[in-house]
């Protein structure tokens, strides 16, 4: 008897499913992305803003 290939769950954060246009695992970052924004607002601005504007070029590309 043959196992069946075993399916890995995703781990969370990471990218995944986006040949399938799968960005929901992306989205939910970017909503924890902006509410770590809001609390922080000032400390890490330019860091947080370069990577909300890579997540928004990899939702808009995918």
């Amino acid at each position: 008897m043959t196992r069946a290939p075993r399916i890995r769950a995703p781990k969370p954060g990471r990218k995944h499913g986006r040949k399938h246009g799968c960005i929901s695992v992306t989205a939910a970052f970017y909503e924890r992305l902006k509410e770590a924004a809001n609390d922080q607002l000032q400390t890490t601005s330019t860091y947080t803003d370069a990577l909300i504007n890579q997540l928004l070029d990899e939702t808009e590309h995918s």
